[in-house]
Protein backbone atom coordinates (compact mmCIF):
# COMPACT_ATOMS: atom_id res chain seq x y z
CA UNK A 1 0.00 0.00 0.00
CA UNK A 2 2.93 2.42 1.11
CA UNK A 3 4.52 1.40 -2.51
CA UNK A 4 1.40 2.05 -4.60
CA UNK A 5 1.25 5.91 -2.37
CA UNK A 6 4.30 6.21 -3.37
CA UNK A 7 4.21 5.49 -7.16
CA UNK A 8 0.97 7.96 -7.23
CA UNK A 9 2.67 10.76 -5.21
CA UNK A 10 4.23 12.03 -8.10
CA UNK A 11 1.36 11.99 -10.62
CA UNK A 12 -0.82 13.49 -8.22
CA UNK A 13 1.61 16.50 -8.14
CA UNK A 14 1.61 16.75 -11.78
CA UNK A 15 -1.92 16.65 -12.52
CA UNK A 16 -2.31 19.68 -9.66
CA UNK A 17 0.16 21.49 -11.41
CA UNK A 18 -1.48 21.11 -14.98
CA UNK A 19 -4.68 22.23 -13.39
CA UNK A 20 -3.34 25.17 -12.14
CA UNK A 21 -1.73 25.78 -15.66
CA UNK A 22 -5.26 25.55 -16.99
CA UNK A 23 -6.64 28.03 -14.53
CA UNK A 24 -3.82 30.36 -15.30
CA UNK A 25 -4.49 30.25 -19.03
CA UNK A 26 -8.35 30.66 -18.60
CA UNK A 27 -7.36 33.85 -17.12
CA UNK A 28 -5.24 35.24 -19.41
CA UNK A 29 -7.56 34.19 -22.43
CA UNK A 30 -10.37 36.21 -20.81
CA UNK A 31 -7.96 39.10 -20.73
CA UNK A 32 -7.00 39.05 -23.78
CA UNK A 33 -10.39 39.03 -24.66
CA UNK A 34 -11.23 41.92 -23.01
CA UNK A 35 -8.31 44.02 -24.75
CA UNK A 36 -9.80 43.06 -27.96
CA UNK A 37 -13.16 44.65 -27.22
CA UNK A 38 -11.45 47.25 -26.21
CA UNK A 39 -8.91 47.66 -29.24
CA UNK A 40 -12.17 47.45 -31.40
CA UNK A 41 -13.80 49.91 -29.79
CA UNK A 42 -10.58 52.30 -30.26
CA UNK A 43 -10.71 51.54 -33.82
CA UNK A 44 -14.63 52.03 -34.69
CA UNK A 45 -14.15 55.63 -33.07
CA UNK A 46 -10.63 56.45 -34.78
CA UNK A 47 -12.70 54.91 -38.14
CA UNK A 48 -15.75 57.48 -37.17
CA UNK A 49 -13.38 60.06 -37.21
CA UNK A 50 -11.78 59.93 -40.48
CA UNK A 51 -15.14 59.24 -42.43
CA UNK A 52 -16.00 62.74 -40.29
CA UNK A 53 -12.68 64.10 -41.84
CA UNK A 54 -13.12 62.92 -45.69
CA UNK A 55 -16.30 64.14 -45.13
CA UNK A 56 -14.57 68.00 -44.60
CA UNK A 57 -12.24 67.45 -47.09
CA UNK A 58 -14.72 66.46 -49.89
CA UNK A 59 -16.97 69.36 -49.12
CA UNK A 60 -13.63 71.99 -49.58
CA UNK A 61 -13.54 70.31 -52.94
CA UNK A 62 -16.26 70.82 -54.06
CA UNK A 63 -16.45 74.43 -52.80
CA UNK A 64 -13.36 74.66 -54.68
CA UNK A 65 -14.59 73.68 -57.69
CA UNK A 66 -17.69 75.64 -57.77
CA UNK A 67 -15.14 78.69 -57.37
CA UNK A 68 -12.88 77.67 -59.72
CA UNK A 69 -15.79 77.73 -62.34
CA UNK A 70 -17.39 80.66 -61.31
CA UNK A 71 -13.81 82.50 -61.78
CA UNK A 72 -13.59 81.10 -65.45
CA UNK A 73 -16.94 82.09 -66.15
CA UNK A 74 -16.57 86.01 -64.90
CA UNK A 75 -12.97 86.02 -66.56
CA UNK A 76 -14.04 85.37 -70.54
CA UNK A 77 -17.11 84.27 -72.07
CA UNK A 78 -15.08 82.00 -74.26
CA UNK A 79 -14.21 79.97 -71.38
CA UNK A 80 -17.85 79.25 -70.73
CA UNK A 81 -17.22 75.75 -72.64
CA UNK A 82 -14.52 74.70 -70.87
CA UNK A 83 -16.22 75.63 -67.04
CA UNK A 84 -19.47 73.63 -68.31
CA UNK A 85 -17.64 70.55 -69.56
CA UNK A 86 -15.75 70.94 -66.59
CA UNK A 87 -19.02 70.67 -64.06
CA UNK A 88 -20.57 67.81 -66.53
CA UNK A 89 -17.25 65.76 -66.20
CA UNK A 90 -16.74 65.82 -62.31
CA UNK A 91 -18.11 63.43 -60.37
CA UNK A 92 -19.86 63.96 -57.41
CA UNK A 93 -18.05 63.02 -54.17
CA UNK A 94 -19.44 60.10 -52.79
CA UNK A 95 -18.53 58.35 -49.31
CA UNK A 96 -19.66 54.69 -48.61
CA UNK A 97 -21.36 54.93 -52.16
CA UNK A 98 -23.84 57.66 -51.12
CA UNK A 99 -23.64 61.74 -52.70
CA UNK A 100 -22.85 63.83 -50.22
CA UNK A 101 -25.67 66.72 -51.34
CA UNK A 102 -24.84 70.26 -50.17
CA UNK A 103 -26.83 73.55 -51.36
CA UNK A 104 -24.91 76.48 -52.73
CA UNK A 105 -26.26 78.72 -50.03
CA UNK A 106 -24.90 76.34 -47.75
CA UNK A 107 -21.51 76.60 -49.17
CA UNK A 108 -21.47 79.99 -49.19
CA UNK A 109 -22.72 80.33 -45.61
CA UNK A 110 -20.33 78.03 -44.49
CA UNK A 111 -17.15 80.33 -43.02
CA UNK A 112 -13.43 78.32 -43.08
CA UNK A 113 -12.82 77.74 -39.58
CA UNK A 114 -9.09 78.05 -39.20
CA UNK A 115 -9.62 74.51 -36.92
CA UNK A 116 -10.05 72.51 -40.17
CA UNK A 117 -7.07 74.71 -42.05
CA UNK A 118 -4.89 71.57 -41.58
CA UNK A 119 -7.62 69.31 -42.71
CA UNK A 120 -7.83 71.22 -45.87
CA UNK A 121 -4.19 70.91 -47.22
CA UNK A 122 -4.96 67.92 -48.99
CA UNK A 123 -7.64 70.11 -50.92
CA UNK A 124 -5.41 72.99 -51.33
CA UNK A 125 -3.09 70.73 -53.38
CA UNK A 126 -5.85 69.09 -55.18
CA UNK A 127 -6.98 72.90 -56.32
CA UNK A 128 -3.82 73.69 -57.61
CA UNK A 129 -3.77 70.49 -59.88
CA UNK A 130 -7.38 71.47 -60.86
CA UNK A 131 -5.89 75.28 -61.65
CA UNK A 132 -3.42 73.58 -63.77
CA UNK A 133 -5.93 71.01 -65.59
CA UNK A 134 -8.17 73.98 -66.46
CA UNK A 135 -5.56 75.91 -67.69
CA UNK A 136 -4.59 73.12 -70.11
CA UNK A 137 -8.12 72.96 -71.60
CA UNK A 138 -8.72 76.41 -72.19
CA UNK A 139 -5.56 77.33 -73.53
CA UNK A 140 -3.39 79.22 -71.19
CA UNK A 141 -1.30 76.58 -70.32
CA UNK A 142 2.36 78.28 -69.26
CA UNK A 143 4.01 74.81 -70.14
CA UNK A 144 6.59 75.60 -72.84
CA UNK A 145 6.63 72.51 -74.62
CA UNK A 146 2.77 72.86 -75.44
CA UNK A 147 3.59 76.65 -76.75
CA UNK A 148 6.06 75.29 -78.76
CA UNK A 149 4.58 72.38 -80.36
CA UNK A 150 0.99 75.04 -80.84
CA UNK A 151 3.51 77.64 -82.55
CA UNK A 152 5.46 75.02 -84.76
CA UNK A 153 1.84 73.78 -86.09
CA UNK A 154 0.55 77.39 -86.56
CA UNK A 155 3.41 78.29 -88.83
CA UNK A 156 3.09 75.07 -90.73
CA UNK A 157 0.23 75.90 -91.35
CA UNK A 158 0.49 79.51 -92.32
CA UNK A 159 3.34 78.45 -94.91
CA UNK A 160 1.00 76.09 -96.23
CA UNK A 161 -1.56 78.51 -96.80
CA UNK A 162 0.74 81.09 -98.08
CA UNK A 163 1.95 78.93 -100.57
CA UNK A 164 -1.39 78.03 -102.06
CA UNK A 165 -1.89 80.56 -104.45
CA UNK A 166 -3.84 78.47 -106.91
CA UNK A 167 -7.01 77.97 -105.32
CA UNK A 168 -7.48 73.83 -107.45
CA UNK A 169 -4.26 72.57 -105.91
CA UNK A 170 -4.43 70.40 -103.54
CA UNK A 171 -3.76 70.77 -99.50
CA UNK A 172 -2.74 66.58 -99.50
CA UNK A 173 0.62 67.22 -100.60
CA UNK A 174 1.84 69.87 -98.30
CA UNK A 175 1.69 67.95 -95.34
CA UNK A 176 2.63 69.15 -91.90
CA UNK A 177 5.17 66.93 -91.57
CA UNK A 178 7.23 67.78 -94.40
CA UNK A 179 8.77 70.80 -92.41
CA UNK A 180 10.76 71.40 -89.56
CA UNK A 181 10.54 75.36 -88.66
CA UNK A 182 12.71 74.51 -85.46
CA UNK A 183 16.10 72.54 -84.52
CA UNK A 184 14.20 69.99 -81.99
CA UNK A 185 13.93 66.44 -81.96
CA UNK A 186 11.08 64.32 -82.97
CA UNK A 187 10.98 61.65 -80.45
CA UNK A 188 8.75 58.20 -81.21
CA UNK A 189 7.96 55.16 -78.95
CA UNK A 190 10.64 52.72 -80.19
CA UNK A 191 11.36 49.31 -79.11
CA UNK A 192 14.74 48.56 -78.43
CA UNK A 193 15.26 44.94 -78.51
CA UNK A 194 19.08 44.62 -78.48
CA UNK A 195 21.84 46.94 -76.50
CA UNK A 196 21.84 50.85 -77.17
CA UNK A 197 23.11 53.53 -75.57
CA UNK A 198 21.15 57.04 -75.16
CA UNK A 199 22.91 59.40 -76.96
CA UNK A 200 22.37 61.92 -74.22
CA UNK A 201 23.73 60.18 -70.84
CA UNK A 202 25.47 57.48 -72.69
CA UNK A 203 24.20 54.83 -70.37
CA UNK A 204 22.06 51.30 -71.67
CA UNK A 205 18.91 51.30 -73.40
CA UNK A 206 16.19 48.57 -72.89
CA UNK A 207 12.90 48.37 -73.85
CA UNK A 208 10.42 51.09 -74.92
CA UNK A 209 12.44 54.22 -74.87
CA UNK A 210 12.35 57.27 -78.08
CA UNK A 211 13.78 57.72 -81.00
CA UNK A 212 14.38 61.02 -83.13
CA UNK A 213 12.75 60.58 -86.80
CA UNK A 214 14.35 63.46 -88.08
CA UNK A 215 18.30 62.25 -87.04
CA UNK A 216 17.78 58.74 -85.64
CA UNK A 217 19.42 59.37 -81.85
CA UNK A 218 18.44 57.10 -79.08
CA UNK A 219 17.05 58.69 -76.40
CA UNK A 220 15.61 57.27 -72.64
CA UNK A 221 12.29 58.58 -71.84
CA UNK A 222 13.58 60.75 -68.60
CA UNK A 223 16.50 62.46 -70.78
CA UNK A 224 13.97 64.05 -73.14
CA UNK A 225 14.19 67.06 -71.94
CA UNK A 226 18.03 67.75 -72.04
CA UNK A 227 18.28 66.36 -75.90
CA UNK A 228 18.80 69.67 -76.94
CA UNK A 229 18.94 70.51 -80.99
CA UNK A 230 18.09 68.37 -83.77
CA UNK A 231 20.20 69.31 -86.42
CA UNK A 232 18.70 67.40 -89.49
CA UNK A 233 16.70 69.08 -91.81
CA UNK A 234 14.27 67.77 -93.94
CA UNK A 235 12.81 69.89 -97.29
CA UNK A 236 9.18 69.12 -98.72
CA UNK A 237 9.34 66.45 -101.60
CA UNK A 238 13.02 65.41 -100.59
CA UNK A 239 13.33 61.74 -101.85
CA UNK A 240 15.36 60.70 -99.16
CA UNK A 241 14.58 61.58 -95.40
CA UNK A 242 14.96 58.38 -93.94
CA UNK A 243 18.74 58.83 -93.55
CA UNK A 244 21.36 56.42 -93.98
CA UNK A 245 21.19 54.68 -89.93
CA UNK A 246 19.12 51.79 -89.53
CA UNK A 247 18.97 51.05 -93.70
CA UNK A 248 19.77 47.77 -95.36
CA UNK A 249 23.60 47.79 -95.77
CA UNK A 250 22.90 46.10 -99.38
CA UNK A 251 21.64 49.37 -100.19
CA UNK A 252 24.23 52.06 -98.91
CA UNK A 253 27.03 49.90 -100.12
CA UNK A 254 25.47 50.20 -103.33
CA UNK A 255 27.23 52.08 -106.01
CA UNK A 256 29.60 53.52 -103.46
CA UNK A 257 33.63 52.90 -103.88
CA UNK A 258 35.04 49.48 -103.07
CA UNK A 259 31.22 48.70 -102.05
CA UNK A 260 32.55 50.89 -98.45
CA UNK A 261 29.78 53.56 -97.24
CA UNK A 262 30.75 56.98 -97.29
CA UNK A 263 30.42 57.06 -93.59
CA UNK A 264 32.28 54.59 -92.72
CA UNK A 265 35.36 55.53 -95.37
CA UNK A 266 35.30 59.35 -93.67
CA UNK A 267 35.17 57.89 -89.81
CA UNK A 268 38.39 55.88 -90.93
CA UNK A 269 40.11 57.88 -92.22
CA UNK A 270 39.41 60.88 -89.54
CA UNK A 271 40.71 58.27 -86.88
CA UNK A 272 43.54 57.37 -89.17
CA UNK A 273 44.64 61.05 -89.62
CA UNK A 274 44.45 62.04 -85.46
CA UNK A 275 42.83 59.25 -83.62
CA UNK A 276 45.82 56.31 -83.97
CA UNK A 277 47.30 57.40 -80.53
CA UNK A 278 44.58 58.62 -78.45
CA UNK A 279 44.24 56.74 -75.36
CA UNK A 280 40.96 54.91 -75.23
CA UNK A 281 39.99 55.06 -79.01
CA UNK A 282 36.89 53.52 -80.08
CA UNK A 283 36.25 52.83 -75.83
CA UNK A 284 35.23 56.46 -75.38
CA UNK A 285 32.26 58.58 -75.77
CA UNK A 286 32.11 61.69 -77.33
CA UNK A 287 29.59 64.88 -76.65
CA UNK A 288 26.22 64.40 -77.50
CA UNK A 289 25.50 67.42 -79.07
CA UNK A 290 28.70 66.89 -81.37
CA UNK A 291 27.31 63.19 -82.27
CA UNK A 292 23.72 64.42 -83.18
CA UNK A 293 25.00 66.97 -85.62
CA UNK A 294 27.31 64.59 -87.19
CA UNK A 295 24.53 61.94 -87.78
CA UNK A 296 22.34 64.48 -88.71
CA UNK A 297 24.59 65.20 -91.30
CA UNK A 298 25.58 62.08 -92.89
CA UNK A 299 21.57 61.24 -92.44
CA UNK A 300 21.24 64.37 -94.44
CA UNK A 301 23.91 63.32 -97.51
CA UNK A 302 26.11 66.84 -96.45
CA UNK A 303 29.58 66.21 -97.42
CA UNK A 304 31.17 67.49 -94.46
CA UNK A 305 34.76 67.50 -93.41
CA UNK A 306 35.83 65.93 -90.20
CA UNK A 307 38.93 67.30 -89.39
CA UNK A 308 38.19 70.57 -89.95
CA UNK A 309 39.83 72.87 -87.89
CA UNK A 310 37.45 75.94 -87.96
CA UNK A 311 34.74 73.82 -86.84
CA UNK A 312 37.20 71.08 -84.71
CA UNK A 313 34.83 68.07 -84.20
CA UNK A 314 36.19 65.56 -81.11
CA UNK A 315 37.57 62.06 -82.62
CA UNK A 316 35.54 60.25 -79.70
CA UNK A 317 32.23 61.90 -81.41
CA UNK A 318 33.44 60.44 -85.03
CA UNK A 319 34.10 56.96 -83.27
CA UNK A 320 31.01 57.28 -81.47
CA UNK A 321 29.16 57.95 -84.69
CA UNK A 322 31.09 54.68 -86.59
CA UNK A 323 29.47 52.35 -83.45
CA UNK A 324 26.11 53.32 -83.42
CA UNK A 325 25.94 53.38 -87.19
CA UNK A 326 27.20 49.64 -87.29
CA UNK A 327 24.99 48.91 -83.98
CA UNK A 328 22.05 50.32 -86.13
CA UNK A 329 22.17 48.10 -89.15
CA UNK A 330 19.07 45.49 -89.59
CA UNK A 331 21.64 42.94 -90.06
CA UNK A 332 25.42 43.05 -89.03
CA UNK A 333 28.50 43.11 -91.19
CA UNK A 334 29.16 39.11 -89.90
CA UNK A 335 25.75 38.25 -91.19
CA UNK A 336 23.14 36.87 -88.37
CA UNK A 337 22.76 33.55 -90.73
CA UNK A 338 26.09 32.25 -89.94
CA UNK A 339 26.31 33.66 -85.92
CA UNK A 340 24.96 30.12 -84.83
CA UNK A 341 27.62 28.37 -86.44
CA UNK A 342 30.52 31.01 -86.14
CA UNK A 343 30.36 31.14 -82.53
CA UNK A 344 29.87 27.48 -82.22
CA UNK A 345 33.52 26.79 -83.98
CA UNK A 346 35.60 29.78 -81.86
CA UNK A 347 34.17 27.65 -78.92
CA UNK A 348 35.83 24.97 -79.72
CA UNK A 349 39.85 24.61 -79.02
CA UNK A 350 42.29 26.27 -81.35
CA UNK A 351 43.43 23.45 -84.87
CA UNK A 352 44.00 24.33 -88.73
CA UNK A 353 40.29 22.55 -88.90
CA UNK A 354 38.80 25.02 -87.07
CA UNK A 355 40.56 27.92 -88.83
CA UNK A 356 39.20 26.80 -92.19
CA UNK A 357 35.70 26.44 -90.64
CA UNK A 358 35.20 29.80 -89.67
CA UNK A 359 37.37 30.77 -92.67
CA UNK A 360 34.81 29.22 -94.78
CA UNK A 361 31.80 31.18 -92.74
CA UNK A 362 32.99 34.43 -93.29
CA UNK A 363 33.05 33.79 -96.75
CA UNK A 364 29.21 33.45 -96.88
CA UNK A 365 28.95 37.05 -96.05
CA UNK A 366 27.87 38.71 -98.90
CA UNK A 367 30.57 40.59 -101.11
CA UNK A 368 29.14 43.76 -99.91
CA UNK A 369 29.42 42.74 -95.76
CA UNK A 370 33.12 41.56 -97.03
CA UNK A 371 34.44 44.35 -98.69
CA UNK A 372 33.39 46.57 -95.49
CA UNK A 373 34.60 44.09 -93.06
CA UNK A 374 37.93 43.49 -94.50
CA UNK A 375 38.22 47.72 -94.54
CA UNK A 376 37.30 47.78 -90.87
CA UNK A 377 38.97 44.90 -89.62
CA UNK A 378 42.44 46.16 -91.16
CA UNK A 379 41.84 49.64 -89.67
CA UNK A 380 41.10 48.29 -86.18
CA UNK A 381 44.63 45.91 -86.85
CA UNK A 382 46.34 49.11 -87.60
CA UNK A 383 44.86 50.83 -84.19
CA UNK A 384 46.12 47.81 -82.18
CA UNK A 385 49.63 48.27 -83.51
CA UNK A 386 49.49 51.77 -81.27
CA UNK A 387 48.41 50.10 -78.11
CA UNK A 388 51.53 51.03 -76.34
CA UNK A 389 49.95 54.58 -76.49
CA UNK A 390 46.39 54.05 -77.23
CA UNK A 391 45.76 51.07 -74.93
CA UNK A 392 43.46 49.47 -76.89
CA UNK A 393 45.05 46.07 -77.91
CA UNK A 394 42.87 43.61 -79.63
CA UNK A 395 40.53 42.00 -76.84
CA UNK A 396 39.63 45.50 -76.33
CA UNK A 397 38.66 46.77 -79.67
CA UNK A 398 36.98 42.98 -79.54
CA UNK A 399 35.11 44.43 -76.26
CA UNK A 400 33.88 47.22 -78.30
CA UNK A 401 32.71 45.89 -81.65
CA UNK A 402 31.80 42.23 -80.57
CA UNK A 403 28.37 43.51 -80.17
CA UNK A 404 28.28 45.77 -82.94
CA UNK A 405 29.67 43.48 -85.61
CA UNK A 406 27.92 40.11 -84.76
CA UNK A 407 23.90 40.15 -83.55
CA UNK A 408 21.87 36.96 -83.65
CA UNK A 409 18.73 36.19 -85.61
CA UNK A 410 16.67 36.21 -82.42
CA UNK A 411 18.02 38.69 -79.98
CA UNK A 412 17.62 38.79 -76.47
CA UNK A 413 19.11 40.87 -73.26
CA UNK A 414 19.93 37.22 -71.86
CA UNK A 415 21.61 35.67 -75.00
CA UNK A 416 23.70 38.90 -75.81
CA UNK A 417 25.04 39.11 -72.16
CA UNK A 418 25.36 35.34 -72.61
CA UNK A 419 27.27 36.14 -75.81
CA UNK A 420 29.37 39.05 -74.99
CA UNK A 421 32.48 37.15 -74.85
CA UNK A 422 32.61 35.11 -77.46
CA UNK A 423 31.37 37.88 -79.94
CA UNK A 424 34.70 39.22 -78.71
CA UNK A 425 36.75 36.77 -78.82
CA UNK A 426 35.70 36.26 -82.55
CA UNK A 427 36.62 40.53 -83.32
CA UNK A 428 39.89 39.87 -81.37
CA UNK A 429 40.55 36.88 -83.09
CA UNK A 430 39.87 38.24 -86.31
CA UNK A 431 41.96 41.60 -85.79
CA UNK A 432 45.17 39.17 -84.80
CA UNK A 433 44.75 37.50 -87.84
CA UNK A 434 43.43 39.43 -90.55
CA UNK A 435 45.91 38.66 -92.99
CA UNK A 436 44.29 34.89 -93.11
CA UNK A 437 41.28 36.16 -93.13
CA UNK A 438 41.17 39.11 -95.53
CA UNK A 439 44.32 38.97 -97.00
CA UNK A 440 44.91 41.84 -99.85
CA UNK A 441 45.45 41.25 -102.93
Amino acid sequence: MQNMEAILAPITATVKIQKELVESLKIEIDQLNQNKVKTMELYTIAAKDLVTIQKQVIQSKQLLIDNAINTIQNQSPTRNIASSALSVTLASPTIDGGKLEMTTSDRKGRARSPSINKTLEPAKKWAKDLKNNIGKVTGTTKNTHATTVMNRDKLAKNSSSESLNDKDTSTDQFKKTDYIEKPYHRFLPHNYLGPKRCDFCHTQIWGKELKCEACGCHCHSKCSNMSGACFIKKAPGSENNAGIFGVEFELLAKGQPNMIPNIIVKCVEAVELRGLEVEGIYRKSGPASQISQLIASFNAGEDRSLNDSDNHIEISAITSVLKQFLRELPDSLICSKIYKDITAAMRKEPSPERELEMESLIKQCPKENLSTLSYLIHHLHRVQLNSVKNLMVAANLGMVFGPNLLKSIVQTAQNDIIDSNIKANIVEHLIVNVDRFFPLN
